[in-house]
């Protein structure tokens, strides 16, 4: 049988919203960076980053994937369904006079999660800054902390650091139109319309998001 599809099938919205996550809160930390002069928000943001990260160099981090989408409704044109994203923070600490290593190291990855948290959670990104009607509505789902890397234990304690890592998972609601061949909207809005600023490249562990400039 003939292929009946006659167009280039575009990305779905699953994939725009999983990286518009991943650019704004790229953005809003580097902005919390230059307002506070916090390290801790002076953060690389991944998209789909599998590849462990070397503790000494690449942390902290936050990490974007998408995990899955729970349909509510469909049709013959359109899909309406949540979809789900889990937001990765890593961080890490030593030891130091003012405490042990796994604990600076939560006191890090609490900031980030209350900061990231209140980002998503603000009215200005309520439909992720994208066009009336992409987004139907964003809920912050659950809040995970996972135990610190190396578990603390006083007859071995070090000053080796201590990294420790939390989830974020995000829904974002949304209708996947099957007559829609922009795969956005129907003025086809280009992420890269939104974000001037920013580009997402391949790191060869992940798509890093970079600031490309100060706009």
């Amino acid at each position: 049988m003939a292929a009946k599809i006659g167009y280039e099938i575009p990305n779905q919205k699953f994939e725009l919203f999983r990286d518009v996550i991943g650019l704004i809160i790229k953005e809003e930390l580097a902005n919390q960076f230059t307002l506070t002069g916090d390290a801790v928000f002076n953060s690389d943001v991944y998209i789909e980053r599998f590849v462990p990260y070397n503790a000494s160099t690449e942390l902290p981090a936050v990490n974007i994937s998408f995990k899955e989408i729970e349909y509510t409704d469909s049709s013959v044109n359109y899909n309406v369904g949540e979809n789900m994203y889990a937001i990765e923070i890593t961080t890490k600490a030593y030891e130091t006079d003012d405490g042990r290593a796994d604990f600076l190291s939560s006191i890090k990855n609490h900031k980030l999660i209350g900061t990231i948290a209140y980002i998503l959670s603000s009215i200005e990104y309520r439909t992720l800054g994208l066009p009336t009607g992409t987004v139907m509505g964003t809920s912050l789902k659950k809040i995970k902390i996972f135990p610190p890397d190396p578990v603390y234990n006083p007859t071995q304690s070090t000053d080796e650091l201590s990294v420790v890592t939390s989830m974020i998972l995000f829904g974002v609601t949304a209708a996947d139109e099957y007559n829609d061949v922009s795969g956005i909207d129907a003025e086809g809005v280009r992420i890269e319309e939104i974000f001037t600023n920013m580009q997402i490249e391949d790191s060869g562990k992940g798509y890093k998001i970079l600031i490309i400039n100060n706009v």
